[in-house]
């Protein structure tokens, strides 16, 4: 199971648009600032980012030997200042002799060139998420004997209609485990070609296939910007992202040089609201 964690720049962007308040860029937030991609660039004033895209490394976890000798993958938590992964992993590089097609490169952005082993290479750090079969529901999630059942809620008119609890002398407000959520399931889909070329990109950079770990997962608010990109002998348009901060951090392990024929992580990006029960102490 993935554990998530939130950031304050995830929270700060929420409250900015929950209430319709000003969206303010902070500096040495914003991974754009870390690559040198595009860096203190904001969007307009009447822009607010949403969280569509995400990034990957392989720097969230750690190795742990127990008493009889075994190695063991832990995750490395994040804090809620952090404002990148503890290690980058590019999705897909190319010699920039040979970049991605227009319609590969859409599904990508933070485009930086980097040099390994005298070749300069395209690598992107964020890919776009897609949402066209995603939607945002309500459910009652109800806990027995550690057995979660989870159904659609639907609300009635005693939702308009509430009664106040009776309340005695010694009563407390104890959590039922029981609870509401919010949930819209993401899938981010690895296909066995996307397993490939993290692969590669691990080949490359590190000269060995063990290291297309994902062990960390970033969550990225942004917006996206046509922007104009040096090429050899002239320049193109890409639809860059700006902006780019990462929400929460989602830890996992998935070592894609075994792991070849891909795979689909489903994150529920939604929130929960646990339900009350009053109860006599």
């Amino acid at each position: 199971m993935e554990n998530s964690a939130r950031t304050a720049w995830g929270a700060y962007l929420q409250t900015c648009l929950l209430q319709k308040l000003p969206f303010t860029m902070m500096p040495n937030t914003t991974l754009n600032e870390k690559f040198g991609i595009q860096s203190g660039v904001a969007p307009a004033a009447s822009i607010l980012p949403a969280q569509r895209y995400y990034c990957i490394g392989n720097g969230g976890h750690g190795i742990t030997t127990g008493s009889d000798g075994i190695a063991a993958p832990s995750p490395l938590q994040h804090e809620a200042t952090d404002a990148a992964l503890y290690n980058h992993l590019p999705f897909i590089m190319r010699p920039v002799s040979s970049d991605l097609s227009a319609g590969q490169m859409a599904q990508y952005a933070l485009r930086q060139v980097i040099t390994y082993g005298g070749i300069a290479y395209a690598c992107y750090f964020l890919r776009r998420i897609d949402y066209t079969s995603v939607a945002a529901q309500v459910n009652l999630n109800t806990v027995s004997s550690g057995n979660t059942t989870t159904t659609p809620y639907s609300a009635n008119s005693s939702n308009l209609n509430p009664t106040p609890p009776t309340v005695a002398n010694g009563s407390v407000n104890v959590v039922s485990g029981d609870y509401l959520s919010a949930a819209a399931v993401v899938g981010l889909s690895f296909s066995t070609q996307d397993a490939a070329e993290l692969v590669n990109c691990a080949n490359i950079i590190y000269g060995d296939p063990r290291y297309a770990i994902i062990s960390e997962i970033g969550m990225v608010s942004g917006v996206d910007q046509v922007v104009t990109v040096p090429a050899t002998g002239g320049s193109f348009n890409m639809n860059e992202v700006i902006c780019a901060q990462i929400c929460s951090f989602i830890d996992t392990f998935v070592p894609m040089n075994y792991q070849n024929n891909g795979t689909t992580i489903n994150l529920n990006v939604g929130s929960t609201e646990p339900l009350f029960n009053l109860a006599s102490s």
